[in-house]
């Protein structure tokens, strides 16, 4: 199983497999990281002139797990509670449109 993280521009493998590991007791096989520089966004101002702005640049980590307990997948599933009642809840409410869909 690989999961996909964003982490902070100096942490470093050995630092990210020790904090998975520690913390979460995460089996790590291996760990891959690219560094990504933020997207260039045009904003108008009040007089209608544009002006770039940068967004802050980000380093992403690639990693693969042995075999997660199950224990451990109630962890993930926590992040995405809010999302679903959110997904839930639009279904219900007329009122409540998606950005990608009618």
């Amino acid at each position: 199983m690989t999961a996909t993280f964003r982490v902070g521009k100096d942490m470093s493998k050995p630092d990210l497999k020790e904090y998975l590991t520690k913390i979460y007791q995460l089996p790590v096989v291996r760990i891959t990281t690219a560094n990504f520089s933020g997207k260039i966004k045009q904003v108008v101002d009040y007089r209608g002139k544009r002006h770039p702005i940068k967004r802050a640049d980000y380093k992403k980590a690639w990693v693969q797990l042995e075999s997660v307990p199950e224990a451990n997948f109630e962890l993930f599933k926590q992040w995405n509670e809010p999302r679903d009642e959110l997904v839930e809840a639009s279904a219900k409410d007329p009122g409540i449109r998606r950005m990608d869909g009618p």
